[in-house]
């Protein structure tokens, strides 16, 4: 037995330990590199389309509201309509049935439509319609409603409001009601729409990469494709806050009782954390006139979704094989991240792609919402064909057009404006008469795709044209004919053109209606050219 000091055993590394220790941790430091790199590469490009993507929604819900078809009939009524006017004033009683006849106009040819009225100057309302089901509101107060407060100063507003027994959203659109056919004349009164906010709601629910919001001038939550969000505040309120909340009774009866809960996150930062998960956050501004400002559109994008746990692991591989295996792995690596950059683009072009679409309906909307307005304006029924024609030519590129208004008293159909036609060429035809008067009778679109079938010809310089395709159709508001349209093509009508005549004619058979009552139906043959 050995009873000596025991022996102590220096270990010294080789050098190869050494390389392969530097190698193993260089090797993992480039993994983790390689996976922030790649996360932040992601991220980037996401955020980026997150903010193109709230943008675009804001737009959309502007021109759903404040420069949409519902804000002009609105804007009409309190402009043009004469009889309103006479009620504001005291000069006819408030069941006038040419009053209630408009604002059933209004209320049937718009959907989801819960109510239009009119509200005399001391913020009492006047005469109004409401579906069947619904509650009369003549007689109640709102002259303290933010929407008639700003429509008395000359401005048009979009306002949202939580009714306090029902507990359900609602959208006022609110415009002046003046005294004369003149935005210069006294203001004596408002004019209102109600509609439910489904058509807000629809474009929020569109977002499905995570929770949408719309938050009010005072950071509350009124809409959301969530609905646990409702009615939470942005941050903690002060006492004053919250007493001026109570007081404007938007909310319904939502902070009746109590202080609101808050959001679970800090709608002023750019990424945070919800339900243990990172979302990047877009915000865009909706200015619908609210005299305590702007509201605001927030959309949440999971950034977790961008890079699966799998997906990380594979990345950190493929950084670490660098170094382990250099030679062996160069074409195998260029080969995932060729997949990686093909998977990212494909999924890169297919936003882009949406993007554009959500762009040409925007920009198709503003076409619809430029005709609605131009037609809004015409005093006369020349205006008015004039604006119908400048419109539709060069939007469907229709090579010829002629415009028949019908006169109820003459049973007949007169020519208004034409484009590709020399305007003696038209006739007047009876009702029931020729393809215009069988089409303003059966009052159904015809629409031929041989030049034998029907009888026109495009008129270019000093010749004409046989046309490939003629489209006759009627333009009709409750049920009644207006007049009839007929267009034709040198080359044929697409079906997404025709989309857009059908939407570009249904809003000139609304316009020409408000017209008609406004001139109080006067005749085509008297006034159509120069009333």
């Amino acid at each position: 037995m050995h009873t000596g000091s025991a022996e102590m055993i220096r270990f010294k590394p080789s050098r190869t330990v050494i390389y392969t220790t530097l190698l193993v941790v260089g090797s993992l430091l480039i993994g983790f590199a390689a996976i922030h790199i790649a996360q932040w590469q992601l991220e980037d490009r996401f955020r980026e389309n997150l903010n193109q993507n709230v943008e675009v929604r804001a737009d959309e819900i502007t021109s759903t509201t404040v420069n949409g078809q519902v804000m002009g009939a609105v804007v009409a009524l309190g402009l043009l309509h004469q009889p309103t006017k006479a009620v504001a004033k005291g000069e006819i009683p408030l069941d006038d049935n040419s009053v209630l006849e408009a604002l059933a106009s209004i209320g049937t040819n718009f959907e989801n439509t819960t109510g239009v009225y009119m509200i005399m100057p001391e913020g009492v309302i006047g005469s109004n319609w409401y579906p069947p089901g619904g509650k009369a509101l003549t007689g109640s107060v709102v002259k303290f409603r933010p929407y008639f407060k700003m429509a008395m100063q000359g401005i048009k507003n979009v306002y949202v409001a939580i009714g306090t027994t029902t507990g359900v959203p609602a959208l006022y659109f609110a415009a002046p009601l003046y005294s004369e056919a003149s935005n210069s004349s006294p203001i004596i009164g408002a004019t209102v729409v109600r509609i439910n906010t489904k058509a807000i709601e629809s474009i929020l629910n569109q977002w499905t990469a995570g929770p949408a919001l719309l938050l009010s001038p005072q950071s509350i939550t009124l809409l959301s494709n969530k609905p646990e969000f409702n009615a939470l505040i942005a941050k903690e309120p002060t006492a004053q806050a919250l007493s001026e909340i109570k007081a404007l009774k938007q909310f319904g009866a939502n902070f009746e009782k109590g202080t609101p809960k808050v959001l679970p996150f800090d709608i002023e930062q750019d990424i945070v954390t919800l339900d243990g998960k990172r979302y990047a956050l877009a915000r865009a501004t909706i200015d619908w006139q609210d005299p305590l400002g702007p509201w605001t559109l927030l959309l949440l994008g999971d950034l977790d979704v961008l890079m699966s746990p799998t997906y990380k692991l594979m990345i950190g591989l493929m950084g670490s094989g660098i170094c382990l295996l250099l030679a062996w792995l160069s074409l195998a690596i260029r080969q995932r991240l060729k997949q990686a950059r093909l998977g990212r683009q494909i999924a890169i072009n297919d936003l882009q792609a949406h993007n554009l679409k959500l762009e040409a309906e925007s920009v198709f909307k503003s076409h619809i919402n430029a005709l609605a307005s131009d037609l809004n304006l015409s005093s006369n029924y020349a205006d008015f064909a004039k604006h119908v024609i400048s419109h539709l030519v060069p939007r469907t590129k229709t090579d010829y057009l002629a415009f028949y208004a019908y006169e109820e008293s003459s049973d007949k159909l007169f020519a208004l404006g034409s484009f590709g036609v020399r305007s003696q060429d038209l006739p007047e035809f009876l009702m029931g008469e020729g393809l215009v008067g069988q089409c303003a009778k059966n009052k159904q679109t015809m629409e031929f795709e041989s030049a034998h079938e029907a009888p026109i010809r495009i008129v270019w310089g000093l010749g004409t044209v046989t046309p490939r395709s003629v489209m006759l159709i009627p333009l009709i508001q409750m049920n009644e004919v207006l007049g009839v349209i007929v267009l034709a093509s040198a080359k044929g009508f697409s079906a997404d053109t025709k989309v857009e005549i059908s939407a570009h004619l249904n809003t000139v058979a609304i316009q020409l209606g408000i017209l008609n009552r406004h001139l109080a139906k006067s005749s085509p043959t008297g006034t159509h050219s120069s009333s």
